[in-house]
């Protein structure tokens, strides 16, 4: 499941967005197949329903949302997101600013910094879209804490979205 996972986020932030369609089909097979199939979506449930997301299958991740075990805090905390991003997909910025931001705080007090910041992102991009404030405050925070990571990919967004497009951060340190 772990690796699954893992290579339908890399095949989808690759652009190939059938490899990582594929890569999900199968992962669904293994979730029914497999005991603690659906323990381990749930700690997976929020890259799989971003992946999901960006190769344009919501029904797909609404199913994977469906399919998760929700028993732990690590996996609710998961669904939590996963709803968020659906929400933000769907045109519902509001509730998705709201979710994320529930999110940011509790990935936060859970200790988990890469989705505290990836929902710090979602929220920043709701806000700014709804030309609400708070969204650049909430991209500020995120970029402290992807610097820290060295998440390049995410900060890049981050500069896109705030209007100071660079070139990537990591084709710059070759």
């Amino acid at each position: 499941m772990p690796a699954l996972a893992t290579a339908a986020a890399v095949e989808q932030a690759a652009g190939d967005h059938a490899a990582a369609r594929a890569l999900v089909e199968v992962l669904q097979r293994v979730v029914g197949d497999r005991p603690g199939g659906r323990w381990y979506l749930g700690q997976h449930l929020a890259d799989l329903v971003r992946v999901c997301v960006a190769v344009g299958q919501p029904a797909t991740a609404e199913a994977l949302c469906a399919q998760a075990n929700h028993g732990v805090a690590r996996n609710q905390l998961g669904l939590l997101s996963a709803r968020a991003v659906l929400a933000e997909a769907d045109g519902a910025l509001e509730e998705a600013a709201l979710r994320y931001d529930e999110a940011a705080a509790r990935w936060d007090a859970y200790g988990h910094q890469l989705e505290h910041a990836r929902a710090l992102l979602g929220a920043g991009r709701c806000l700014l879209t709804l030309d609400r404030p708070g969204g650049r405050h909430r991209f500020k925070d995120a970029q402290a804490i992807l610097s820290t990571l060295k998440a390049e990919p995410l900060l890049d967004e981050i500069d896109t979205a705030l209007g100071n497009p660079t070139t990537p951060r990591y084709n710059q340190r070759r």
